[in-house]
C-alpha cells in the first residue's frame, strides 16, 4: 500500500509537471504567433515607407532599409524558432516520463491486482474453514443439546433411582455405579462445554482475523477504482499532450515556411535592390542629359526672348510710324477737308483723288493685318516655348 501510495504521488506529480509543460509550450507558441504578426505588421509598415520613398527617387535608401529590415526579421525568427525546438524537446522529454510513470503505474496495478486476486484465495479458504468451523460449531452445539438432555435423563434417572434407592437401601453396589456413571456423565458434558468454548473462542479469533482482510479487500478494490481512474487520466492527459504535440509540430513547420519565404522575398529585394540601382543609374543619366536639353532649350529661350523683344520693338517702330503716318494723314485731311469746305458751298459732294482713297483704305488694312500677324506669331512661339518646358520637367520628374 505504502508503494502504492508513493507511486500515485510520483504519477501525480508528473501529471502536475507535464500539464504545466503543455500549458508553457501553449503559451509560447502563442507569444511566437503574435511576434510573428507584429513583425509582419512592422514589415508592412516598412514596405509603405519604402514605397514612398520609391516615390520620392530614393531607391538605394529602399534596398538598404529594406534589406537590414529582412535580416533582422530573418534572425529574430530564427532565434524564436531555436526557442521553440528547446522547448519542443523538453516537452517531448516530458512526454516520455509521463508514458514511463504510466506504465510504472500500470505495472503496480497488476502487482496490486495480483496481491487482490491472492487475498482473494486466502479469505476463499478462510471462508471455507468459517463454514467448517460453522459445522462443527452446529455439531458442537447438537452434541451438547444432546448431553443436556441426557444429563436430564441421568437426572431423571437419579431421581428414579433415588426413589429405587429408598425403595432398596440395601443394593449398595448398583447405586455407586450409578454415581459413578452419573460422574463420569458430568464430566463428559464439562468436556463438551469446553469443547464448544473453545470452538466459540476460535471462531472469534477467525472473526477478528477476517475483519482486517475484508477492509485489506476493500481498500484493494477502492484502489483498484482509483488507479483505474488514474490510468484512464493519464491516457486522456497523453492524448491532450499528443494533440498539443502536434499542434506546435505544425507550428513549427509554419514558421519554417515563413523563414523559407522570407528567404526568397530577401533574394527578390536583393535582385530588385541590384535592378533599381541600374535603374537609378540609368536615370541619373538621363537627368543629366536633361538638365543639358533644358540649358540648350533656355539658351534657346532666351535668344528667342531676344528675337522676340527686337519684333516687339520693330513693331512699336512700326506702330509708331504709323501713327505720325496718321498725323500727317489727318493733317492732310483737315486741309483738304477746309479746302473742300470753301467748295463744298457751290457743290454737296466730295470728291478725293484714288491714290488717296487706296492710300487710306490699303494702309490702315495692311497695319491691322501686319500687326495681328506679329502679334499670333510672338504668342504663338510663346506657347511652343511653355509646352517644351511642361514637357521637359514631366521627363524630369518622371
Amino acid at each position: 500500500m505504502s508503494r502504492y501510495k508513493e507511486s500515485r504521488k510520483i504519477a501525480e506529480s508528473a501529471k502536475f509537471k507535464a500539464e504545466s509543460e503543455l500549458f508553457t509550450a501553449k503559451e509560447t507558441v502563442k507569444d511566437l504567433a503574435s511576434m510573428i504578426e507584429e513583425s509582419n505588421l512592422k514589415a508592412k509598415e516598412k514596405i509603405e515607407d519604402v514605397e514612398s520613398l520609391k516615390k520620392k527617387g530614393k531607391l538605394e535608401d529602399k534596398a538598404s532599409v529594406f534589406t537590414s529590415l529582412k535580416s533582422y526579421r530573418y534572425a529574430e525568427v530564427m532565434k524564436e524558432l531555436e526557442v521553440v525546438k528547446h522547448e519542443l524537446s523538453e516537452l517531448k522529454l516530458e512526454m516520455v516520463s509521463i508514458v514511463a510513470e504510466k506504465a510504472r503505474a500500470v505495472e503496480e496495478f497488476e502487482d496490486s491486482s495480483s496481491k487482490m486476486i491472492s487475498n482473494g484465495r486466502y479469505i476463499e479458504e478462510l471462508r471455507k474453514e468459517i463454514e467448517a468451523a460453522n459445522e462443527e460449531h452446529v455439531l458442537v452445539e447438537l452434541a451438547r443439546i444432546e448431553a443436556l438432555k441426557e444429563a436430564a435423563d441421568i437426572e431423571a434417572q437419579k431421581e428414579k433411582e433415588a426413589d429405587e434407592l429408598k425403595q432398596v437401601k440395601d443394593q449398595k453396589h448398583s447405586s455407586e455405579s450409578i454415581n459413578k456413571e452419573l460422574l463420569e456423565a458430568k464430566n463428559e458434558l464439562a468436556s463438551i462445554r469446553e469443547e464448544g468454548f473453545r470452538y466459540m473462542s476460535s471462531m472469534d479469533v477467525i472473526r477478528n482475523e477476517l475483519k482486517p482482510v475484508t477492509e485489506e479487500t476493500e481498500n484493494l478494490k477502492k484502489t483498484e477504482e482509483k488507479t483505474d481512474l488514474r490510468v484512464k487520466s493519464l491516457n486522456s492527459k497523453l492524448l491532450r499532450a499528443k494533440s498539443k504535440l502536434e499542434a506546435v509540430t505544425a507550428a513549427e513547420g509554419k514558421a519554417k515556411s515563413i523563414v523559407i519565404d522570407l528567404s526568397l522575398t530577401l533574394e527578390q529585394l536583393r535582385t530588385e535592390a541590384e535592378a533599381s540601382k541600374k535603374e537609378k543609374a540609368l536615370i541619373t543619366e538621363d537627368i543629366t542629359k536633361i538638365e543639358e536639353e533644358i540649358r540648350k532649350i533656355e539658351f534657346e529661350v532666351d535668344s528667342t526672348e531676344g528675337k522676340l523683344q527686337a519684333a516687339v520693338e520693330e513693331l512699336e517702330a512700326v506702330k509708331l510710324a504709323e501713327t505720325s503716318a496718321l498725323e500727317k494723314l489727318r493733317s492732310l485731311i483737315e486741309t483738304t477737308m477746309q479746302s473742300r469746305a470753301s467748295a463744298s458751298n457751290q457743290s454737296s459732294k466730295i470728291t478725293i483723288s484714288k491714290f488717296e482713297y487706296d492710300y487710306l483704305t490699303g494702309r490702315a488694312v495692311g497695319a491691322e493685318e501686319i500687326a495681328d500677324m506679329k502679334v499670333a506669331a510672338a504668342e504663338a512661339w510663346t506657347e511652343a516655348l511653355k509646352a517644351s518646358e511642361r514637357e521637359i520637367l514631366k521627363m524630369a520628374k518622371c
